[in-house]
């Protein structure tokens, strides 16, 4: 459950900074898109290509590149839609989801140490911008 709250946090202060620096590009879409289908998967809710595309914040044509480019990576699969052809649903790869609980764990054992978080303060799993995004 951590590791969900922690991905949520992550993403979510990344928007948070977005907003807060509003003349700065930051760049990071796929990463924010890997962060989206990952929170997606421990929440057990499925995501199409299209909301995958408006997580990264980036033109569809560059969003769908940077998809492509995690397919051809086997990172992620795409799978067509049963009832709607035009559309396709994306699944994240066990390698992919193993590499982000390594790097959640580590991250949250970082800020542990560095006195940031712990058991009885740990990081809050609600995050309005998150879910805000997401439903658009």
């Amino acid at each position: 459950m951590i590791r969900l709250a922690f991905a949520k946090w992550v993403l979510g202060s990344r928007r948070r900074r977005s907003k807060a620096f509003k003349s700065i590009r930051f760049g990071e879409p796929t990463w924010d898109m890997i962060l989206d289908l990952y929170i997606a998967d421990r929440e057990g809710r499925r995501v199409d290509v299209s909301s995958l595309c408006l997580v990264s914040g980036v033109a569809p044509t560059t969003a769908n590149r940077y998809v492509d480019l995690l397919v051809d990576d086997e990172l992620i699969s795409k799978v067509g839609d049963a009832d709607d052809g035009r559309r396709s649903f994306v699944n994240i790869s066990e390698t992919l989801r193993g590499a982000i609980d390594e790097w959640l764990d580590q991250a949250e054992a970082s800020l542990t140490v560095a006195g940031w978080t712990g058991p009885s303060n740990t990081i809050s799993d609600h995050d309005d911008d998150t879910e805000r995004a997401r439903s658009r």
